[in-house]
């Protein structure tokens, strides 16, 4: 509820460009989990916030690299989430399947280290992790942009996208959310959600 709300103060846009008239948005949050919702247009005015689920489907794996990766993250028995990866958890848990795949043992502890050293390049595990979670983010909000027609645009909240917002505009992130084939995205912005309290004006939005 707070989307309408937030200033270009509060947001940094990747890509893409505002529709002409409201239009559906999407809100993604990666961080203690992934969480979705959308947020569309009433015909008479103002806007209804609607529930949505993308961290309990399948993790986007495309080459052959990612789906080993995924097999040695896997459990036997259990479908392998999209929020057992993009997650701060999933930060961890790429990283340390990655070096154990390497031959060598984990040595960063937590999720915002891992970060760190990425963008650092201090450590070559952290880089590739966080080359893995920003492609198979861009291509989960590439096939919620999609599915849902998400003209209006989709947000990035949560704890780890402001962290990561030039990594996410130097890097593949904005073709990978547009490689869709036949459709075209290369309309819908991208924002990244910078307000550290979105949450609160999305209440004070509601109750008004």
């Amino acid at each position: 509820m707070s989307l309408p709300y937030l200033t270009q103060a509060d947001l940094i846009q990747i890509g893409g460009s505002a529709p002409a008239k409201p239009s559906l948005k999407l809100v993604l949050g990666p961080g203690t989990g992934l969480g979705m919702a959308a947020l569309a247009p009433l015909p008479k005015g103002g806007w209804m916030a609607l529930p949505g689920e993308l961290g309990h489907v399948n993790l986007p794996v495309v080459t052959r690299e990612e789906f080993d990766l995924k097999e040695a993250m896997s459990e036997p028995g259990i479908v392998f989430e999209s929020e057992f990866a993009i997650t701060g958890g999933g930060l961890h848990l790429i990283y340390s399947t990655l070096a154990r795949m390497a031959g060598r043992k984990p040595v960063i502890e937590t999720p915002e280290a891992i970060l760190q050293a990425a963008i650092a390049g201090s450590d070559p595990d952290a880089r590739k992790t966080l080359d893995h979670f920003i492609i198979w983010l861009a291509r989960l909000a590439g096939d919620a942009a999609m599915m849902m027609q998400a003209h209006g645009g989709v947000y990035l909240a949560g704890g780890i996208t402001p962290s990561i917002v030039s990594e996410l505009q130097k890097g593949p992130f904005r073709h990978v959310f547009e490689e869709k084939g036949r459709l075209d995205l290369k309309q819908v912005p991208v924002y990244v959600i910078m307000d550290e309290y979105p949450a609160f004006k999305g209440c004070a939005a509601a109750l008004m």
